[in-house]
């Protein structure tokens, strides 16, 4: 009963330090003015790249872009572009371009030779994916090749990470790299991947950081899929992470469709470049702590039984209003850790809030024993 009804004394209390946020804040939309001159910067700065893949003698190309910034060759991560079944085209020449712009040697690989770089036709995508999928060990020499190729780029440098990123058809294949024990990668991301694609019983060491990023409607990635993917990621042994979005189906990243989820984009992709960043040691993992808590109790009355309660508020630096966020603690009460997250909080602009659930009876409860 506590939990439904302390909102509206919540909202009553609060209201000189809260602003409503709009309904439409959360809608993205796409700036074609900055889509345009990242293309137009793509075309300019990329650098075709004609390789030999030695598993099988084949002849491959891809695409090079590194950072604008990259004049004196510093050495840099590498991260390879895996592409959907379409092959290596301006959608992943897109995405090298945007990792570029993070500092990354990016390089968009292709995984059919150059005698079947971009297949239009479905029957054409149906064949050459069947002959990927159907043999492992080609496609893991293809990503091994690409890799190689990578860390030849003026400025690469292995030692300081690598990462394959794939889409669709890529993104399974990045995912059936890891988990097949290869070694070469140090992270391996799969966006909208297709799990049912994905051999899940492996076995093996991973030896990547895996982040799978998945449409909650893409047909592909069943509940099941996501079970068994779980427990070959537990059973690899590595870091992991499953982002999975609501009423979003497949093939949601990609710019060039109707597909493309602009609210997704905004979320994932600045959540991939984090997980890049911390899997090459860029930036760390530990919060920020405050070193002082600067907020108060707070008293309040619940108007469903007219309980007295007691929270917790922590209000940012400046005039406001502010948006709020209402903490709901554990199961010992309000404490020092509810306060702490509150103040954390106001560092990111939110009024933090620990609202107070047991009311007086806290007092009469035996906290020792919550077995």
């Amino acid at each position: 009963m506590r939990l439904v009804s302390f909102a509206a004394a919540l909202l009553g209390a609060l209201a000189s330090f809260i602003v409503s946020a709009q309904d439409d804040s959360m809608m993205m939309t796409t700036d074609d003015d900055d889509l345009t001159t990242l293309l137009s910067t793509t075309s300019n700065m990329m650098q075709t790249v004609n390789y030999t893949d030695p598993y099988d003698g084949s002849d491959m190309m891809g695409y090079s872009m590194v950072p604008a910034d990259n004049k004196d060759k510093d050495k840099r991560p590498i991260v390879v572009i895996l592409p959907d079944w379409s092959g290596v085209d301006e959608y992943e020449q897109t995405r090298a371009a945007m990792l570029a712009d993070q500092g990354y040697i990016a390089f968009a690989a292709s995984i059919y030779d150059v005698n079947n770089q971009n297949p239009e036709s479905f029957d054409d995508r149906i064949s050459q994916t069947g002959l990927y999928r159907g043999n492992l060990a080609l496609y893991n020499a293809r990503i091994a090749a690409a890799i190689e190729q990578a860390s030849m780029i003026p400025g690469a440098d292995p030692s300081k990470g690598v990462a394959i990123i794939g889409y669709c058809f890529g993104g399974s294949g990045a995912l059936n790299y890891a988990l097949s024990g290869e070694t070469g990668a140090d992270a391996a991301v799969a966006f909208h991947g297709g799990l049912s694609n994905v051999a899940s019983d492996f076995n093996k060491t991973v030896a990547s950081q895996v982040l799978i990023v998945s449409g909650g409607e893409d047909g592909q990635d069943s509940t099941a899929d996501i079970k068994l993917m779980e427990t070959a990621l537990n059973n690899g042994g590595n870091l992991w992470e499953i982002q999975r979005y609501s009423d979003v189906e497949h093939g949601f990243t990609d710019i060039f469709s109707s597909r493309y989820n602009a609210y997704v984009e905004e979320r994932s992709w600045p959540s991939t470049i984090k997980f890049l960043q911390e899997t090459f040691q860029e930036i760390g993992l530990a919060p920020s702590i405050p070193k002082e808590l600067t907020g108060e109790a707070f008293a309040y009355s619940d108007p469903a039984d007219g309980s007295d309660l007691n929270g917790y508020v922590a209000v940012p630096e400046g005039d406001g209003p502010f948006p709020a966020v209402v903490i709901i603690h554990n199961a010992d009460g309000i404490n020092e850790y509810e306060e702490t997250r509150a103040q954390m909080l106001t560092e990111m602009g939110f009024v933090g809030f620990a609202a107070d659930i047991y009311g007086p009876m806290m007092a009469e409860v035996d906290m020792t024993n919550r077995t």
